[in-house]
């Protein structure tokens, strides 16, 4: 029998190797280092938007993202100074600056001074009706009273002029009549119409008429701004139907003197009477 030579390396023997395994390596945590990497940078983000947001509100505390807004500061009124000893205070009150006073050269130069005196402005509201642009004349209570007006006779229901100096510069021109309106309202209606000219006969327009009535009535308009009674009418409507009542026409400066006497006119509810016709005219030259 031939002896077999048994080679235990022929066939991966290793007689020396052990029974141990090798562990394998464990893998990083990557996923956890990656999730405190974006906490941390989420929190120095937040810090400087936080720095950021308080120096811009340091800077203007009045910004809208504000939580908590200042309160605006109030007006700080400063005291008045104490006036001296001996001397009025002073006070708050505005200062009303005095009326010019009149010029002595424009004092009336005839005899027969004019005894009427300046009249307030109606404080009453006035219903002026819209008027073109119409050439306007200015008048002044002190002009010179004059001798009365040629075909200025007629003696109306008041103020026209029967004799002797007229202290106004125009009077009531004829005699104040009354007939029935022919405009389209016919019977609807109540008013008082009439003309203004100057001494010649020629019409004068811009001059204001003031009307006045029972229950507060009030118009004003300018001579002129009626065109269908002539170049220098004027039409205003008293009612919308014919009464018994009473009214004044009256002529005025556009500085707010009287030129003329009131008129006074009585109504009545006939409608064969409801346009009341008074007319004016001048007693002197006009500027």
């Amino acid at each position: 029998m031939t002896d077999v030579y048994y080679d235990p390396h022929a066939y991966g023997y290793d007689p020396h190797a052990t029974l141990e395994v090798p562990m394998p390596k464990r893998a990083r945590r990557r996923r956890s280092n990656f999730i405190y990497n974006l906490v941390t940078a989420i929190f120095l983000l937040a810090t400087v938007g936080v720095i950021v947001l308080v120096v811009a509100l340091i800077r203007n505390p009045m910004l809208p993202i504000n939580p908590f807004p200042p309160r605006p500061a109030e007006p700080v009124v400063a005291a008045q100074e104490a006036a001296p000893a001996g001397e009025p205070e002073a006070t708050s009150a505005p200062v009303v600056a005095a009326p010019p006073t009149a010029d002595p050269t424009e004092q009336p130069t005839a005899t027969p001074e004019a005894t009427d005196t300046p009249a307030p402005t109606p404080t009453r509201p006035i219903a002026a009706a819209p008027l073109e642009p119409t050439p306007t004349i200015t008048m002044v209570a002190t002009m010179t009273p004059p001798s009365q007006a040629a075909g200025s006779s007629g003696s109306g229901a008041s103020g026209g002029s029967s004799g002797g100096l007229s202290e106004y510069p125009f009077v009531l021109d004829g005699e104040i009549e009354a007939s029935a309106y022919t405009g389209p309202e016919k019977c609807e209606y109540l008013g008082v119409a009439g003309s203004v000219v100057d001494m010649n006969g020629q019409p004068v327009a811009g001059v204001p008429i003031v009307v006045e009535g029972d229950e507060f009535f009030e118009s004003l308009v300018l001579s002129g701004s009626a065109p269908e009674i002539g170049p220098g009418g004027y039409k205003v409507q008293l009612n919308d139907a014919p009464v018994e009542a009473t009214f004044t026409v009256q002529l005025w400066s556009d500085t707010g003197f009287r030129i003329s006497e009131a008129v006074t006119i009585e109504t009545t509810d006939s409608c064969d009477e409801n346009l009341i016709t008074v007319n004016f005219i001048a007693t002197q030259p006009l500027d």
